[in-house]
């Protein structure tokens, strides 16, 4: 991971949530960018079809699809996001 503050923020942010919540059975999302969350999900053992990454450029979503499977990679604006995620 090229960004190790942004992977340990990352780590943190959800070893916290685990204290609240099953990261087996539980539902994550997240702004797509790199996609670093992805291996930080993994290794706390967050089932990748649990896993959401938001991105709205076209671009950089077609490079985060093959990284992200079989996570979900929503396009589109975040204002309409939490329908898509209610639907799924």
């Amino acid at each position: 991971m090229p960004n190790p503050t942004k992977e340990q923020t990352i780590r943190r942010a959800l070893e916290s949530l685990r204290q609240y919540y099953d990261a087996a059975t539980a539902r994550f999302a997240t702004l797509g960018g790199a996609g670093y969350e992805l291996d930080v999900w993994a290794a706390l053992g967050v089932p990748r079809d649990h896993c959401w990454l938001i991105e709205r450029d076209r671009r950089k979503a077609q490079r985060l699809i093959p990284l992200a499977r079989p996570a979900h990679v929503y396009v589109g604006e975040l204002r309409d996001f939490p329908s898509v995620f209610r639907s799924a």
